[in-house]
């Protein structure tokens, strides 16, 4: 199997785990709050904190480091912001169901996020070195 296929299939897997434990956080704090920002927010804040290390430890098989830290910040700030416009406009707005509205909001970030990531970690030396040329001017 190609290397790069691996990796999405991997990075799949991982996604669909921390998917699942959204969903609950989603579906459990709507039934206590009513909330969808709220309940949408701390399901991916929470799969988040779970995705990071897996995905460092069998996607990109590197510990991570300042550079990936900041990668990591940047992209979930991008898709928390997608994830919640989506869910928002596809479950308040356009009153689609709770499950349709998280689906809607889950699978078009995956995919940006995840080819942002994989873009950004096979970059990362150039990152590395620009960021180190910056820190360390003489």
């Amino acid at each position: 199997m190609d290397i790069k296929v691996k990796r999405l299939f991997t990075y799949f897997l991982i996604s669909v785990t921390v998917t699942i434990i959204d969903f609950l956080i989603l579906y459990t704090c709507m039934n206590l709050t009513d909330n969808i920002i709220f309940s949408n927010t701390l399901g991916i804040v929470t799969g988040a904190s779970i995705q990071v290390n897996l995905n460092y430890r069998y996607v990109y098989r590197h510990f991570l480091n300042k550079i990936d830290i900041l990668f990591f910040v940047i992209t979930f700030v991008a898709n928390l912001l997608m994830a919640n416009g989506l869910i928002f406009m596809s479950y308040s707005i356009l009153n689609f169901n709770i499950l349709v509205s998280k689906g809607i909001s889950i699978s078009i970030p995956f995919f940006i996020t995840y080819f942002t990531r994989d873009f950004l970690d096979e970059h990362r030396d150039i990152f590395l070195k620009r960021l180190f040329n910056l820190t360390y001017k003489d």
